[in-house]
């Protein structure tokens, strides 16, 4: 199953929030979720509930993000 991550909401669990606020305290929501849509899709999603990875390489740094589709919405489960 093929999912178009640019028209899905995107939704954050709590412990994506946390790790997004405890790791880059400075970055604005907005842009993280612009990093996310322009990241590399290192590993798809086949099936709803299965968990993707998405990587995007800011300067020298990189920021990692796992997420799972459910109801045709992203859920971003975890920030690295």
């Amino acid at each position: 199953m093929k999912y178009d991550i640019h028209s899905m909401k995107i939704n954050l669990k709590g412990h994506a929030r946390k790790r997004f606020d405890e790791r880059f305290p400075d970055m604005s929501y907005k842009s993280m979720i612009h990093h996310f849509k322009t990241g590399k899709l290192v590993k798809r999603p086949k099936k709803t509930g299965d968990i993707g990875r998405i990587v995007k390489r800011i300067g020298r740094a990189s920021i990692g993000f796992k997420f799972v589709v459910q109801n045709q919405e992203i859920w971003i489960i975890t920030i690295e």
